[in-house]
């Protein structure tokens, strides 16, 4: 009896990463780690009473 070979199966909406062949999230920070967000104080609210840090 005859084995019927299957394709492999890829997840359509997981990229593959050709460089290792690890597999990234689809909503991963792709960019590269750098200054984008190292001023603190724009990731926090703070408000008009409240104390700086």
């Amino acid at each position: 009896m005859e084995r019927a070979t299957r394709p492999a199966r890829r997840d359509a909406g997981t990229p593959a990463n050709g460089t290792v062949g690890a597999k990234l999230h689809p909503y991963a920070d792709l960019q590269p780690a750098g200054t984008r967000s190292d001023d603190f104080t724009r990731l926090g609210h703070t408000s008009p009473g409240s104390p700086d840090f």
